[in-house]
């Protein structure tokens, strides 16, 4: 059975507490939030590290320090773009990303996607909004949009560019 992770739509500028981001985390287990497994691991990337949709998306595997849990973002790809950045990793997210670094080494380990916009509105499980506005989105379908334009390689622009 698929979580239904929907339950939040709607609800913005807060943050989601223990039990939700739980929700969240388990939905995003073999398939049951309805998005791909790369995705999926993505959103777990992200809860496990704390970082940024666009930062998490652009991740190389040359980046990861499997053996010392680490992740070096260089400046380039931060917010400011003026210092690297070395985040530690969670062991719960250590299988994960060794799974990504054997199969794509040191290159982009969420790989823009080549496919239709239908199949990536899809992978990020928002097929029955394929024909919204994005301003009548909720704040979680609006992430999504953002996550679904790296999936496709476009960085930099997220939700508030598209009004």
């Amino acid at each position: 059975m698929k979580a239904d992770i929907r339950v939040f739509a709607g609800l913005r500028d807060r943050n989601l507490s223990a039990e939700e981001i739980k929700v969240v985390w388990d939905a995003c287990q073999d398939c049951n939030a309805g998005m791909s497994d790369e995705i999926e691991v993505c959103v777990r990337t992200i809860i496990a590290c704390g970082q940024r949709v666009q930062e998490t998306l652009r991740m190389n595997g040359e980046e990861v320090d499997i053996d010392k849990a680490l992740w070096k973002i260089p400046a380039h790809k931060t917010k400011g773009k003026k210092r690297d950045h070395t985040i530690p990793l969670p062991a719960i997210i250590i299988p994960d990303l060794r799974k990504l670094k054997e199969k794509h080494g040191d290159g982009p380990l969420f790989r823009a996607r080549s496919g239709s916009v239908e199949e990536v509105i899809d992978a990020v499980g928002l097929t029955e909004k394929a024909k919204a506005r994005v301003k009548t989105l909720s704040g979680g379908q609006r992430r999504r949009v953002e996550l679904a334009l790296g999936i496709f390689g476009v960085f930099g622009i997220t939700t508030t560019h598209i009004y």
